[in-house]
């Protein structure tokens, strides 16, 4: 199926030949912040690195709420499409067509909207990591309505809602601490470049994800605010 011009496996950096060292640290960095894991490793830094819930949250909650994030924000997602891939719903993991996202975006919805509902009624969840889980399910949203004209960069989705989860909470914590934020800025960039460089999506998938990501954060701080 052809989009804006181009077909689904056409890309930005098809006729470029990236050198091969470069191409296996693209793969490493898109392996390590895949969209999956990026919940679990905002949570790290919210349960263990920031001072105020390093102190609320009783020691044994601590792992038990990185655990709870990552089976509802990554293993059961993960665990779907392997399922799908295994039924022959989709031809590979990768999901490489805007067709084969469509049941996997859906099925994320489902469990990161879960999550969030669940995180309302459990006090060790702290308001801003309940704002970053209404974040991402507005992202799973608005990537399944941008799948529909074009293969919407998912890791860009992922760690645009990353960056501005943590801007966010620099300007409006006082005990958050701002390396956090750069060092978050600086990986989204070496992400994004990561997935140009292994021809996976065009420039525009690449830009439009990221805007979602912060768009979609954005939108979840506002809301969860409001009603809590």
């Amino acid at each position: 199926m052809a989009t804006a011009g181009f077909t689904e496996r056409e890309t930005y950096f098809d006729d470029v030949k990236q050198p091969a060292v470069l191409r296996v640290i693209a793969h490493i960095l898109s392996y390590v912040f895949h969209p999956l894991f990026v919940p679990a490793i905002a949570a790290a830094v919210l349960i263990w690195l920031h001072p105020i819930n390093n102190l609320l949250i009783e020691g044994r909650m601590k792992p038990r709420l990185l655990i709870m994030i990552f089976l509802y924000t990554g293993f059961f997602p993960g665990i779907a499409v392997f399922l799908l891939w295994r039924l022959k719903f989709i031809d590979n993991l990768y999901m490489r067509t805007q067709k084969e996202r469509i049941i996997p975006f859906i099925i994320s919805m489902f469990f990161f909207f879960w999550i969030y509902y669940v995180s309302r009624n459990l006090e060790a969840f702290p308001l801003s990591f309940r704002q970053f889980l209404m974040g991402i399910f507005l992202s799973s949203v608005g990537a399944l309505f941008a799948n529909i004209k074009t293969k919407i960069s998912m890791h860009a989705i992922g760690m645009g809602g990353l960056v501005a989860f943590f801007f966010l909470q620099q300007a409006t914590d006082v005990n958050w601490q701002s390396n956090w934020s750069m060092i978050a800025l600086v990986t989204a960039g070496t992400v994004c470049t990561a997935r140009m460089i292994l021809s996976a999506h065009r420039p525009i998938d690449v830009y439009s994800g990221f805007f979602v990501g912060v768009l979609c954060q954005v939108a979840g701080y506002f809301i969860v605010g409001s009603i809590s």
